[in-house]
């Protein structure tokens, strides 16, 4: 209910109130409000940072009272920084941004360039808040998966996200008593395709088989006096 008493009444205190219930205590005193936005460290968005007129002063009704709203902390747009060399990009948004640099490996982008960013150019960020740029880097083999023994092996299903040509499995045969040992081994797999490797001694081989990401299960069948490790190694 909007109190009509007199032409003057004393202003409520709406600070830290919610937009809404501002409006709603100036209402009960007979005020209208006039609300614009304003950002701030301090007070959450969508409530009230200050009021034009301090709280119990009076003021000629309906007014309105000035009230500013938070509209949040202070943001500003993203710059563009894709295709940039890292150390220009990290520059260019130092003093308003942190920054987080994550590798990524790429065979067509120079070493050392921006591929991605996030959040994307333009967006309106906090102020101070970070920036994550994924920089491009020369291609490197990395294990994925890997098993050693010395018995017959049969694997669960291991997946596979690399193409054709970018996924590799590497077999290594070591003697089983440090010193002495010898035998052989074949390394077979099937599922989104199939092969076979075969080592006839001690030592090491690799096959980059004929098919790509998919699920495969591999098989080890060893023979004599040796132990091996299997790797499944992704380009990336």
């Amino acid at each position: 209910r909007v109190s009509r008493g007199t032409a003057v009444a004393t202003v409520p205190d709406v600070e830290g109130a919610t937009r809404k219930e501002a409006v709603a205590l100036l209402r009960s005193s007979g005020f209208a409000a006039s609300i614009r936005s304003e950002e701030s460290w301090e007070v959450p968005e969508g409530r009230v940072v200050s009021s034009d007129v301090a709280a119990g002063d009076e003021a000629r009704r309906p007014g309105p009272i000035g009230i500013a709203v938070s509209s949040g902390p202070p943001r500003a747009p993203v710059p563009d920084v894709r295709g940039a060399a890292v150390d220009d990009a990290v520059a260019r948004l130092d003093g308003s941004f942190e920054t987080d640099v994550v590798e990524e490996g790429s065979e067509t982008a120079a070493a050392g360039s921006v591929l991605r960013q996030a959040p994307e150019p333009g967006t309106r960020a906090v102020l101070g808040s970070t920036v994550t740029l994924t920089v491009a880097r020369a291609p490197e083999w990395a294990t994925t998966w890997s098993q050693s023994g010395s018995g017959a092996y049969d694997s669960d299903p291991i997946e596979v996200t690399a193409p054709q040509g970018k996924w590799r499995i590497v077999v290594d045969l070591s003697p089983r008593y440090l010193i002495f040992g010898s035998g052989s081994a074949a390394v077979s797999w099937e599922g989104d395709g199939a092969g076979q490797i075969g080592l006839d001694e001690v030592g090491s081989d690799e096959v980059s088989p004929l098919s790509g990401a998919g699920s495969y299960r591999l098989h080890v069948r060893p023979s004599g006096s040796v132990s091996w490790t299997v790797r499944v190694e992704q380009l990336g």
